[in-house]
């Protein structure tokens, strides 16, 4: 059997357990309170993959590792499913989606 490693950069930690966190609010932050909630979820899957794309791409520049697209799209699912989780699990039962919603962009 060959060795066996365990190696996580910082970038993808922030990327699998802040950024989660994070989107959905931006999101509430840039949408108001009346935006269609598919057009929020569309939101929060093209944050969820350029940042993911983004987190991967430096990832590969600070380790001068070839670019894995692959992963990429990988942590994009991760980090979409785990904000949505986040948003309906955490963020909109303690109210922290509509104060987001709140203090984001007023509606006209």
């Amino acid at each position: 059997m060959g060795d066996v490693t365990f190696d996580v950069s910082v970038i993808q930690v922030v990327q699998l357990f802040v950024l989660p966190v994070l989107l959905p609010i931006l999101v509430g932050l840039v949408t108001t309170r009346v935006t269609d909630s598919g057009r929020k979820a569309t939101l929060l899957l093209a944050l969820s993959v350029v940042s993911s794309l983004i987190t991967e791409w430096v990832n590969a520049a600070v380790n001068e590792t070839t670019y894995n697209l692959g992963q990429g799209l990988l942590l994009a699912f991760i980090t979409f499913v785990t904000g949505v989780a986040i948003h309906y699990g955490l963020l909109k039962p303690v109210g922290i989606s509509n104060a987001a919603a709140r203090h984001g962009v007023t509606e006209k």
